[in-house]
């Protein structure tokens, strides 16, 4: 079993007694996507894709810095940047643990990002399906597809689905992003240790942090065979690690731009989504000096 996935604790010591808290869950992959050299990841590796390159112009966040530029043509495929985990480890498959001939598989992980469409009202909700295709993994016979898109009419999709047979889980949402808009997207995995797999996607408008335990999920859903019976054919999940290609994969037809900035996977359910870094209280002071500096003075009489 993937010690990843295993209860983790953090001893604390107070007045001599030892408690035991529950840790965060830990970013296995991120990339932060600095410079067309430079593409932040940690984690991996990644190379850019045609039509695709590391802008720095209009950040998705005031100290966010670069983020992922894609030009779709309409007629290109795949663009954005494929990813290239060290590991299972550092993958989606870091989310799998296989339960053996007497349990059932268990899912448990999540992974976040930051969104900005200059055609939101034809793509994301979507008259036009996979217009939007931001990635597609397939694990192949024995194991799990997953899948972000958009569907007709007017909805968005995120698929998990079982190659080796046996159920899925089809989410469907209405949200309404607006264009030219950033929004944090999250989408977590849970599952109870009897084949009952739930997933729950957050689509939250800004740059700020979503926080699992009050913010409302847009959409979520459950089922009880998505990772199969106990002993059943899965014997790995997405295939991840092998690469995977984040961004537009597929020919839409439709002419856009998509800024993509800080991709994270997690190797279990996070509290809390951090949102997009804000600039240091010594950086707001000179900028809020800068804006005193460039009032008019008042004439002196």
């Amino acid at each position: 079993m993937n010690k990843t996935f295993l209860a983790k604790c953090l001893a604390v010591t107070v007045g001599g007694m030892v408690l035991a808290t529950a840790a965060q869950a830990a970013v296995v992959f991120q990339a932060d996507f600095n410079s067309p050299t430079d593409l932040g990841i940690t984690g991996g590796t990644g190379t850019l894709k045609s039509l695709s390159t590391v802008d720095t112009t209009t950040p998705l966040g005031l100290a966010s810095g670069g983020y992922l530029r894609i030009s779709d043509v309409g007629t290109s495929n795949p663009l954005g940047v494929t990813f290239n985990p060290t590991s299972a480890a550092t993958s989606l498959d870091s989310w799998y643990v296989d339960g053996g001939a007497a349990n059932f598989d268990t899912l448990n992980g999540a992974f976040d990002f930051f969104y900005r469409n200059s055609q939101a009202s034809v793509d994301w909700p979507s008259s036009n399906s996979n217009s939007i295709r931001l990635f597609d993994i397939n694990g192949g016979s024995n194991g799990l597809r997953i899948i972000l898109n958009s569907q007709n009419p007017n909805l968005a999709i995120f698929q998990l689905i079982n190659n080796g047979g046996g159920g899925g889980i089809n989410a469907y949402l209405t949200p309404s992003m607006a264009a030219n808009t950033v929004y944090h997207v999250a989408i977590s995995f849970s599952t109870d240790g009897l084949g009952k797999a739930t997933l729950k996607l957050y689509v939250k408008q800004g740059t700020g942090a979503i926080d699992t335990t009050t913010d409302t999920p847009i959409t979520s859903g459950t089922t009880a065979t998505a990772l199969g019976a106990a002993g059943g054919a899965l014997n790995h999940s997405f295939n991840s690690a092998a690469g995977f290609t984040f961004g537009q994969i597929n020919n839409s037809g439709v002419t856009k731009t998509l800024d993509l900035d800080q991709f994270r996977i997690y190797d279990s359910v996070p509290t809390t989504f951090s949102g997009l870094p804000v600039p240091e209280p010594a950086s707001l002071g000179l900028l809020a000096l800068g804006g005193l500096m460039m009032l008019p003075r008042a004439r002196r009489r």
